[in-house]
């Protein structure tokens, strides 16, 4: 079930810069560094924080098991940075962001340095579509930085900001970098996508490659909001016609479609503020700094990611753990049975660096 990108294998050659052999981590494992990882939250500044200590474990017990993997399967890698010192008095630090976004890039795709890393997944001639989140954006506030931090990346590597579209960006934020307008509207036809029908934004026409960043959210309806849910929901007219059944099985079959599943090469999920509770809308109280980055090339083992990382946070916060991955997020179980990407944990080579 390897998840591969028509225009770039995944399979990319290992260089020196990460000798060292890796396995997909063990259940346990997996619960237990992403509890660790968020303990590790507490170095940030204490305005940062929202967390109530807890006194129970931070390893979430909620598993997904019951998803298996073909013979042969090659771990589906996500890499999980933590931007340490992000959150200052001043507010968010584009240079912190900056840097764990080029470090997450050198880990997922074995290069040196960062513009290595993007010369591997994009062409010199790309239109770059940045999908980013409408909803809960004026009060999560990490949109302008992280996007600031990505066109930075790109044009430090080559592509200039003439070549990159903001889609659902922060007021004013194309204006601030240089970056193409957006081709608006949607297609005069519906396409099919096996569950449904919808028509899908033009400007799905207008670029060559997306790059995703989603917000890490609950979702009353969807059970989670992350990569899949983002890139696809959001460019077509019609989303709110898709939520029957938590949304199964629409991420999916959407994602399964050429514009969407050809065109993403890289989902960069800003988990810099977690909603981890009553989302997708946010709320005072329910947003916890956890101040990390999780980024991969499938975004079925991102969201899987983030799911784990959202219930490491509800135990602390002293909140139920949201059910088992099949249970809770149906449509990504569903992506995971097509062969998009990898939803069981035992299937994930979660890195931290």
């Amino acid at each position: 079930m390897t998840v591969m990108n028509q225009r770039t294998s995944s399979k990319t050659p290992r260089d020196h810069a990460h000798p060292e052999v890796r396995v997909p981590l063990r259940r346990r494992e997996f619960l237990q560094t992403t509890g660790a990882a968020l303990v590790a939250g507490a170095a940030l500044p204490a305005q940062a924080s929202t967390a109530v200590p807890s006194t129970r474990s931070n390893a979430p017990q909620q598993t997904n098991d019951e998803l298996e993997l073909p013979p042969g399967h090659e771990p589906s890698r996500v890499i999980r940075c933590r931007a340490e010192g992000a959150f200052s008095n001043a507010g968010l630090r584009n240079d912190v962001i900056r840097e764990a976004l080029e470090k997450s890039l050198c880990a997922l795709l074995d290069t040196h340095e960062p513009g290595g890393a993007w010369r591997k997944i994009l062409k010199p001639g790309d239109i770059l579509g940045v999908k980013l989140n409408r909803s809960g954006q004026t009060q999560i506030g990490t949109s302008d930085a992280v996007t600031t931090a990505l066109v930075k990346s790109l044009e430090s590597a080559g592509w200039s900001p003439q070549q990159v579209v903001l889609i659902e960006a922060p007021q004013g934020l194309a204006e601030t970098l240089g970056t193409l307008p957006m081709t608006e509207g949607f297609e005069r036809s519906a396409t099919d996508f096996g569950s449904g029908q919808d028509e899908l934004a033009l400007v799905l026409r207008q670029v060559s490659a997306l790059i995703n960043i989603p917000y890490l959210k609950t979702h009353r309806i969807a059970g989670l909001s992350g990569c899949l849910k983002n890139v696809t929901y959001g460019l077509i007219r019609h989303p709110a016609r898709f939520h029957a059944a938590n949304c199964s099985p629409f991420p999916a079959d959407l994602y399964s479609l050429p514009s969407f599943r050809d065109k993403c090469v890289l989902h960069l999920m800003d988990a810099l503020r977690v909603v981890f509770d009553g989302g997708p809308e946010v709320v005072a109280g329910t947003v916890h700094d956890a101040g990390m980055l999780l980024v991969g090339r499938d975004p079925v083992s991102v969201d899987a990611a983030g799911y784990m990382l959202i219930n490491s946070v509800r135990v602390r916060e002293r909140l139920p753990e949201l059910g088992p991955l099949s249970s809770v997020i149906p449509y990504l179980a569903d992506a995971h049975r097509k062969g998009l990407g990898v939803a069981a944990l035992q299937g994930i080579d979660l890195r931290d660096v």
